[in-house]
């Protein structure tokens, strides 16, 4: 008898130790509205995940296990998960102040920190293993929907490098493509300018940008000074960021972009071409464990306008969401390819010409996708013009 209750304890305990899906959505506590690429991290370990645009999420661990919910502007959250469970979790925000009324440009000498911090570390190579979504309408309707997982290199200017070991899509047959979009998302998710965008981080961040605090904020003790980067020149001719720095006024490290892209210039094949209504890009950075700041996710979002002579023929919308999953062991930089932009490189066939593996799509879960994302699933697998394998999950 002794040895059958030891085997069915035995067996209790490994049950309990299978992995368990966790679902959820956060909300914001005031507004009770979702909060988008909120970090749902199990502590202890380096299983993560992040909310979707709707504040949803889905997390695969063994139970019990205990949730960090955290996210710039809210405050940082635990919670005891002890069963599969739906959760739903409420952040609130955090205490904004409105900057005081100084003498000078503290503005300016805060940019002028990050400069030189960033600058220490501009060289540093990190490895993450990525997952990239990208998705395509053309007014209201889904065109094309593609999932990959990435091997990269990363460094402060963005994704330097990167080989592909997964990926599924689906496309209708008649859509618009865009080449090398998905790798310019990758060379925007730096906070540092690089060849192809200029930005506030570089040798003298006062010679192209004019900068004020529009707000401050505590977050883990720290205060977070929101720094406004804005062209001296509107009429710069070239690529380059506007809008919002994040900066840990206590260390000035960058924790946060959020913008668009001046001056950002497409076009078309054939007797079409495109107006560039808007691009915009949010990157957060995290700190790794030699306190420097890595890559935590980058959305991409460029709208824009297809014409045929003054005629405008299509309202096009592309998204392109980044998320670092984990930093592995350098080990996955070996076979890593640049990434480089130009009119030869047609980087989608790519992507397009890996192999599909069922057992690894069903062995890594990616970010969970939005209702509008599954309903435009659905919507191309009804097409009678579609190509791609993603409905082979």
């Amino acid at each position: 008898m002794k040895h059958v209750i030891a085997f069915l304890l035995f067996t209790c305990l490994i049950t309990n130790a299978q992995a368990q899906q966790i679902s959820g959505s956060v909300k914001d506590a005031n507004t009770n509205e979702p909060i988008a690429f909120v970090s749902i991290a199990v502590k202890g370990s380096n299983i993560g995940t992040v909310t979707n645009e709707q504040g949803e999420f889905s997390i695969s661990t063994s139970l019990p296990a205990t949730l960090v919910i955290s996210h710039l502007s809210y405050e940082l959250k635990e919670i005891a998960v002890s069963s599969g469970q739906l959760l739903v979790i409420s952040l609130k925000p955090q205490t904004i102040q409105l900057p005081e009324v100084t003498v000078g440009n503290p503005a300016l000498a805060i940019m002028r920190s990050a400069v030189a911090r960033a600058g220490k570390t501009a060289h540093n190579e990190y490895f993450p293993k990525v997952f990239l979504r990208r998705f395509t309408l053309e007014g209201d309707k889904p065109t094309f929907i593609a999932e990959s997982f990435l091997n990269a290199q990363w460094q402060s200017w963005g994704l330097t490098k990167y080989t592909i070991t997964n990926s599924r899509y689906l496309q209708n047959d008649n859509s618009v493509s865009y080449n090398n979009l998905a790798l310019f998302s990758m060379l925007s998710s730096g906070y540092m300018g690089n060849s192809l965008i200029a930005s506030p981080i570089f040798h003298k961040p006062d010679s192209l940008y004019k900068f004020s605090i529009k707000e401050t904020f505590k977050a883990n003790g720290h205060e977070v000074a929101v720094i406004k980067c804005e062209l001296k020149d509107e009429d710069y001719p070239h690529a380059a960021f506007v809008g919002d720095y994040y900066i840990d006024t206590d260390n000035y490290a960058i924790l946060k972009t959020d913008g668009t892209i001046h001056h950002f210039i497409m076009s078309a094949s054939g007797p079409f071409s495109l107006k560039v209504k808007e691009v915009r890009i949010v990157t957060q950075y995290k700190m790794d464990a030699d306190s420097n700041m890595v890559l935590d996710y980058s959305n991409f979002t460029l709208k824009s306008t297809l014409k045929a002579g003054f005629v405008g023929l299509k309202q096009l919308t592309y998204t392109g969401q980044i998320f670092a999953i984990d930093y592995p062991n350098p080990a996955n930089k070996a076979g890593l390819e640049d990434v480089t932009i130009s009119k030869l490189q047609k980087e989608e066939d790519k992507f397009k010409s890996i192999a599909y593996d069922a057992e690894y799509w069903k062995n890594n879960p990616v970010i969970k996708r939005t209702n509008t994302e599954d309903a435009a699933v659905a919507q191309l697998e009804q097409l009678k013009k579609v190509k791609g394998n993603i409905d082979k999950q």
